[in-house]
């Protein structure tokens, strides 16, 4: 059967914020997203006014020096536009990523924001989750920071994997692979005459793994992700698997490592 890598991911459903409120146990919730460039140094980059506002906070932009201040309660928040400057209540502290205008919106670093409004704030590396917790007000907003590379832009990737199978027709094999594999992988594929998935069983044709839907993906980190999948291989009577390992290059994602195997029935 199937050897999945592990399946836990959230399904992310828009770049740009998008509040969705609810309510349980007394607690009001409300989730929203973010792209994944809004992390930056490890820092969750957060639109102010999806958040603030939300939390009961005040926010004013003053475009004379273009500082942002945020009121809540007895806690006042300053900031300044790509300046790593900021104050809670008249006290100075070093950010490690300054605020940002992007397109109109301004995003604030969530966790020097969250804690200096006086919420909880917890984030979730696996789950790429970013929990904001207002005790007081019985509140919550879950930030959610979409994955590097989507499982659909993945999935199309992997699908290219087989025109390094048959390169005999092929002038220009490098310029052929490039847009689908790293450099390494292509010298592999090279040397090798070609990607062989079975070289126990050449006669098998090549095998399309497109037709599996539900494919099992981790990602290692911002620069990594894994992908397994398999289908049914009627000739044989058995399941065949693929794994991949999609790396970030300087010129797009790329295919770092494939590899086949069949999983006989026990």
């Amino acid at each position: 059967m199937r050897r999945y890598l592990l399946l836990i991911c959230i399904m992310l459903v828009c770049v740009a914020w998008i509040p969705q409120t609810t309510e349980a146990n007394n607690m009001t919730f409300q989730s929203i997203s973010v792209p994944n460039d809004k992390v930056t140094n490890g820092r969750v980059l957060v639109p102010i006014r999806a958040v603030s506002e939300y939390m009961n906070g005040i926010v004013n932009w003053n475009k004379t020096d273009n500082t942002i201040k945020i009121s809540k309660n007895e806690r006042e928040v300053k900031l300044q536009i790509n300046s790593k400057s900021a104050q809670i209540n008249g006290e100075f502290y070093t950010l490690d990523v300054p605020a940002k205008v992007e397109r109109g919106v301004t995003y604030v670093p969530i966790r020097f924001v969250g804690e200096a409004l006086g919420l909880s704030v917890e984030w979730l590396p696996r789950e790429r989750l970013a929990i904001l917790v207002d005790y007081e007000l019985q509140k919550r907003i879950d930030v959610i920071v979409e994955p590097p590379l989507s499982l659909e832009d993945a999935v199309a990737i992997m699908n290219k994997v087989s025109i390094a199978y048959d390169l005999s027709g092929i002038k220009q094999k490098q310029q052929h692979l490039r847009p689908y594999f790293t450099e390494r992988m292509i010298q592999e594929i090279l040397s090798s005459g070609g990607l062989k998935q079975f070289p126990d069983n050449l006669k098998l044709p090549f095998i399309s793994f497109a037709s599996d839907k539900n494919p099992s993906y981790l990602y290692g980190n911002d620069q990594m992700m894994f992908i397994s999948r398999s289908v049914m291989v009627e000739q044989a009577g058995v399941y065949a698997s693929e794994n991949g390992t999609l790396v970030k290059t300087s010129k797009g994602w790329r295919v770092e490592v494939v590899r086949w195997e069949f999983d006989y029935p026990h």
